[in-house]
């Protein structure tokens, strides 16, 4: 009986940490876009770029350098938007 426990524990772990994977780059995926999102409507909302990054570190967890580049990002975005609508 051991030796089927460890040969299912040999077959079945590759495949729980593959999908176990998976599924963080799918939630991580899904994070990113989310705090694009909530910049977007924060920059269009006309909140000021240090309140902007202020909050974005309060409710995402960013640090400085990460809600910088989130807010460069989309202020680029949203400036390419408005050139085309």
């Amino acid at each position: 009986m051991d030796i089927n426990n460890k040969f299912v524990s040999e077959f079945l772990d590759p495949l729980r940490e593959r999908a176990k994977n998976q599924r963080n780059e799918e939630l991580s995926i899904e994070r990113t876009k989310n705090i694009y999102l909530a910049t977007a409507a924060l920059i269009e909302a006309n909140i000021s770029e240090e309140n902007v990054k202020h909050l974005l570190i309060k409710y995402w967890d960013l640090r400085p350098s990460e809600a910088n580049s989130f807010y460069i990002d989309s202020l680029n975005n949203s400036k390419i938007n408005n050139k085309y609508n």
